[in-house]
């Protein structure tokens, strides 16, 4: 079995993200009129990527990345493969918010928001089962699923691992968070050799988000949280 390329790395953690990681039974209908109703659930909230900021005015954050990311925000700007993930997954309450790659560091990254007003240990709840139920699909491996506790944010963590085939596994790093309604997912991917390499970047992007709001209480998931 062929080893995969940078560009097919991505692409293919893409894919596999999208299934093993998506808690709704969202309708995947392709008519045109199908198409025009989802077109709808695109770019619902006001944000940007410059310099290294990803910036969401209308939810309140911010993520700080590096020079090294290319991030967009746009369904317009995304790859034919991200279009169609996003097409699944965004609704009236749900949106993919960013998808970007970081092509030196040979790693992707993604974001999306639900408005479910769900308590944060729920919607984890509801990620592991999904997790669960594909996990025989690709040999799905957990290695963490923690509760951890931020600066400014309490956050629940996911560490597992994805077989394409014996020569290409990935390993996905994702958080779980929320603020007021909104429930939110920041998911990282790399092949398994290079995620040692690339851990602590994806840790110090959790640790630069940033709530615009002062006034907002983090949820609690429970006691155990450890600090990171």
């Amino acid at each position: 079995m062929p080893m995969l390329t940078t560009s097919e790395i991505l692409r293919v953690g893409v894919l596999l993200i999208g299934l093993s990681l998506l808690c709704g039974c969202k309708s995947t209908g392709s008519t045109l009129a199908d198409l025009l109703e989802k077109q709808k659930n695109f770019d619902k909230y006001s944000d940007s990527y410059s310099g290294v900021l990803y910036n969401n005015d209308e939810l309140d954050f911010s993520i700080e990345f590096d020079a090294n990311w290319k991030i967009h925000t746009q369904f317009a700007d995304f790859t034919e493969q991200q279009k169609k993930f996003a097409e699944y997954f965004s609704t009236e309450r749900s949106e993919v918010l960013f998808i970007g790659l970081n092509d030196k560091m040979k790693m992707g990254v993604r974001c999306m928001a639900e408005v479910l007003s769900m308590p944060l240990d729920e919607y984890a709840k509801t990620v592991r089962k999904q997790n669960t139920d594909t996990k025989n699909k690709y040999k799905i491996t957990f290695n963490t699923d923690k509760s951890v506790t931020f600066d400014n944010f309490e956050a629940v963590s996911f560490v597992y691992e994805a077989e394409v085939n014996p020569l290409n596994v990935f390993v996905f790093d994702a958080i779980l968070f929320k603020n007021f309604a909104n429930d939110y997912r920041l998911e990282f991917w790399t092949k398994k050799d290079n995620y040692d390499a690339v851990k602590d970047i994806m840790q110090n992007i959790y640790k630069s988000i940033t709530f615009e709001r002062t006034d907002i209480e983090s949820d609690q998931t429970d006691d155990t949280a450890v600090t990171q």
